[in-house]
């Protein structure tokens, strides 16, 4: 097998691995899910969403900058990232974005600056 590089995409901006990055699988239940007198659990699951809380620690300013921009004000964007069950592909995926912190860590001697990047994208 040919070796996998994820390229991870926010909004048509190609940002680096992210160095926190895990996947929330959740199941989303009707109204009508819920325990009865007796204690059995009845689920009716009407939905499966992913939340991907993604966090960079030293991000480039022009990349942080970009990808503020391109997420600002929107209701939804698409995302590509690996999927835990696409395997050893890409899974593009339409997301709205969370409160999202940016933080200076690093000023460089050449006078570049990096961020602390963090935010998590949540399924539409």
């Amino acid at each position: 097998m040919a070796q996998f590089t994820p390229v991870f995409k926010v909004a048509g901006i190609t940002v680096p691995m992210p160095d926190n990055y895990s996947q929330v699988v959740s199941d989303l239940s009707s109204e009508e899910s819920g325990r009865t007198l007796d204690g059995t659990m009845h689920k009716d699951v009407i939905a499966v969403k992913s939340s991907v809380p993604l966090e960079w620690s030293n991000m480039e300013w022009d990349t942080a900058s970009a990808l503020a921009k391109a997420v600002d004000g929107k209701t939804s964007v698409i995302c590509e990232y690996i999927d835990v069950r696409n395997t050893y592909q890409m899974t593009a995926m339409t997301i709205y974005i969370g409160d999202r912190t940016f933080t200076p860590t690093t000023f460089t001697t050449d006078g570049k600056v990096y961020w602390k990047v963090s935010f998590s994208e949540i399924e539409v």
